[in-house]
């Protein structure tokens, strides 16, 4: 039986079938500093900091962690910053507006016979939030931001989970976007009919792709043809690195 599809797994197959069904869950110094500052705005695991410059490793570490058994554990350089992303939002009574509901939630659900699930971010009163850590929450740059982060298919996802799931009936889409580096600016976007509509026609394309697969268990590459290629119409610099030799 196959597991609940969640959307993480899901946006793989955006790259090809094949790394679909290679992927393997892996964390990143980035992606715990992202999980640190929703528990710290949202609720969630307890975060704590680790003496700056000792390695999370040996004796002293092993005990901390006993301690400390369900808490993230982040070095203190990282566990300020992730306070301070955390005190911006909260700072922010724009933020904060769309922020209130139900934090956290499971959702699941089927799409058609196949089950789905995911954590919501938030429920409120007729709207999904999901909160962004992010290089630039710049008003200009975040639509190309979400378009490329596979944001507005999330929220398309969690939108249409959270109606079927029956918890509601958002109709409203919301990012909060805090920027990682100080002063860690934060921008609310309410996504528009037009960015849902691409964000559902995005997911439902990449789920009919893999139930497809699923049920002719084919997991193709790239390409299941030869590729013409001809010369790419921006000018690109003569790399001199290791590719170079190859």
């Amino acid at each position: 039986m196959l597991e609940p599809l969640h959307f993480s797994r899901l946006k793989r197959i955006a790259q090809s079938p094949l790394h679909y069904a290679a992927a393997v869950a892996q964390g990143s110094p980035a992606m715990e500093r992202g999980e640190a500052a929703h528990s710290l705005i949202l609720g969630g695991r307890p975060v704590v900091a680790w003496e700056e410059g000792r390695p999370r490793r040996g004796k002293d570490y092993d005990a901390f962690k006993a301690g400390n058994p369900d808490a993230l554990i982040l070095t203190a350089s990282d566990f300020a910053q992730c306070n301070n992303i955390a005190e911006a939002v909260k700072g922010n009574a724009l933020a904060m507006r769309v922020l209130e509901g139900r934090r956290e939630l499971e959702l699941a659900w089927k799409f058609g016979a196949r089950e789905c699930a995911g954590r919501l971010d938030v429920l409120g009163r007729d709207y999904v939030t999901e909160l962004k850590t992010t290089v630039s929450a710049d008003p200009f740059k975040i639509g190309y931001q979400a378009k490329r982060m596979g944001w507005f298919a999330q929220l398309a996802w969690y939108q249409d989970g959270a109606l079927a799931g029956k918890h509601g009936t958002p109709e409203q889409a919301y990012i909060v976007a805090v920027e990682q580096g100080a002063p860690h600016a934060v921008t609310v976007v309410l996504l528009d009919n037009d960015a849902m509509d691409y964000g559902r026609r995005t997911y439902r394309t990449w789920l009919e792709r893999l139930l497809a697969c699923e049920a002719s268990d084919s997991w193709p590459s790239y390409s299941q043809s030869i590729v013409s290629l001809g010369v790419p119409d921006n000018d690109v610099a003569i790399d001199f690195g290791e590719d170079a030799a190859a």
